[in-house]
């Protein structure tokens, strides 16, 4: 449940608080598998009978004749032959818009607009002969000031870098982890990495290499307002993707609840540097050294602060 779910809730949203007829209709084992979290928030969006669920194509396509859709938006790789992105999809539908979120390239003329949610993949990507653009995924600002330090059992002294994304085995890069095991086996900072919806590998990669100032949230958070809450916990985010980013939702949400991002350069998409370089630190790859030097910096002039004050 990445950035992109996110995007199309609030993409939902805002159009459905624009006075647009909106209907969200979603596969049901895939919704299953991820635990279903994020369909009862469109659910409370747009009302029950507006999210619909689909178990096979013939399904989806009765779907889609019911409902007549003026324009179907679809956020996907953009790969071809990439379901429902198929020929029989434009006997149901007037316009098609693809929100391409990896540069994937399809010519299909079932689509009417591609929009890529970063400048840089827009760059990077090869264009169909088609209407094409770019519409950033949208971003919140925070829904309150509380935080979970408290509830946590973490000091307002310690230092917490924070860790949030998907619970996804393959885009785990250990970067921060090997970072973070610099400090403790170097200093003796009040410091804590938390680390909301930890991948498998990265819980046993943690343990693997003793590492003791982490702490693991491993129930899924979805609303506006736990997210805000896990924000406003953290000190910094400490941000390590192996694939990188295309646009780094994570990274834009910390940085408008004012926390500093330590970030690196990945092995595929680096959309994050822009952003990064003018609000953080970005890192050479694998340069784990590099980055436990820029938590040491920011831990440091937190301490200062707190001193002056």
């Amino acid at each position: 449940m990445g950035g992109t779910e996110k995007c199309m809730q609030y993409f939902l949203e805002y159009l459905h608080n624009g006075g647009y007829d909106c209907y969200c209709i979603h596969n049901r084992q895939k919704t299953d598998e991820v635990g279903g979290y994020r369909e009862k928030l469109i659910r409370d969006i747009l009302g029950r009978e507006k999210v619909i669920a689909y178990s096979s194509e013939e399904d989806f396509f009765r779907i889609l004749e019911r409902i007549q859709p003026d324009i179907f938006h679809v956020h996907r790789s953009g790969k071809p032959d990439e379901f429902p992105i198929i020929p029989r999809l434009k006997n149901y539908i007037n316009k098609c818009v693809e929100t391409n979120i990896f540069g994937r390239f399809d010519p299909a003329n079932i689509i009417d607009l591609t929009l890529y949610i970063s400048d840089y993949l827009f760059k990077k990507a090869r264009h169909p002969n088609r209407k094409t653009g770019v519409i950033y995924n949208p971003v919140k600002t925070p829904s309150h000031t509380k935080n979970l330090r408290s509830v946590l059992g973490i000091s307002s002294s310690t230092f917490v870098m924070g860790r949030i994304g998907r619970p996804d085995d393959y885009i785990f890069d250990p970067i921060s982890l090997r970072a973070l095991k610099v400090i403790e086996e170097k200093t003796n900072y009040d410091i804590l990495y938390l680390v909301q919806s930890p991948p498998p590998i990265m819980i046993k990669t943690a343990q693997d290499m003793g590492i003791k100032k982490i702490q693991f949230l491993t129930v899924p958070i979805v609303t506006d307002d736990e997210v805000t809450s896990f924000y406003n916990t953290i000190d910094i985010l400490a941000h390590a993707r192996r694939d990188g980013e295309t646009f780094g939702l994570n990274i834009a949400e910390a940085m408008i609840h004012g926390k500093p991002v330590i970030s690196h350069k990945s092995r595929r998409a680096n959309a994050h540097k822009s952003i990064v370089k003018k609000c953080g630190f970005f890192v050479r790859e694998d340069n784990y050294k590099q980055y436990a030097k820029c938590i040491s910096v920011l831990y440091n002039k937190k301490i200062k602060t707190t001193e002056i004050r």
